[in-house]
């Protein structure tokens, strides 16, 4: 399955939720924004959505520094 992630094509092997797909790749613990075509999702969605064929997802970091 294909998707575009941040810009970027990405294939998954299996659908999955968003939440899945973000502990895959190693963010699920960074605070973000998520959004699915062209739609902002709140966190608590995030676990029952799934992401399909052709999906546009983007996701923006929150990274603090000094």
């Amino acid at each position: 399955m294909n998707l575009i992630y941040n810009g970027n094509n990405y294939y998954l092997e299996a659908p999955c939720t968003i939440c899945e797909f973000l502990e895959k790749i190693g963010k699920s613990t960074i605070p973000m924004m998520v959004n699915l075509n062209d739609n902002f999702l709140p966190g608590k969605e995030r676990g029952s959505v799934l992401l399909n064929e052709g999906d546009s997802l983007n996701v923006i970091l929150f990274i603090s520094g000094g």
